[in-house]
């Protein structure tokens, strides 16, 4: 239940943080307006689709999204459709970029004791260098 709760909070605060995170990108030049519009409708579009219990056409929108615009916080929901989808090790793999790419991430600790609990579920391949998947 501990792990459900943690992943709704992550997922739920996804799209405030990305707005905040758009602000902090102003060091490169910002890509077009269409882009961006085009990158927050795929977004939008994966978050109805998983509403919807539509996983795995939603872990494609968000990746849509994050191609359009490499915004770690996508790879949250990224994360979220994964596992719904049984997807253990692309949820830990989503989970680790995503903190890779954000040093500032304010939910650090939340989504590093989310891959420990998910490797302490007994998922061992966790631990075995150089596995791609499964």
């Amino acid at each position: 239940m501990a792990i459900w709760l943690t992943a709704l909070s992550l997922f739920s605060t996804a799209p405030l943080l990305a707005q905040s995170d758009e602000a902090a990108e102003s060091d490169a030049a910002p890509p077009p307006e269409e882009v961006r519009a085009a990158a927050r409708e795929a977004y939008g579009r994966g978050q109805a689709l998983y509403r919807e219990g539509k996983h795995a056409e939603a872990e494609t929108a968000f990746m849509e999204a994050y191609a359009m615009i490499p915004n770690p916080v996508v790879l949250l929901g990224v994360a979220e459709a994964r596992e719904a989808q049984g997807n253990v090790v692309g949820t830990v793999e989503a989970l680790e970029t995503y903190l890779a790419e954000r040093d500032d991430a304010p939910d650090r600790a939340a989504v590093q004791q989310r891959i420990d609990t998910i490797g302490a579920l007994g998922c061992p391949w966790m631990d075995t260098p150089n596995l791609d998947r499964l």
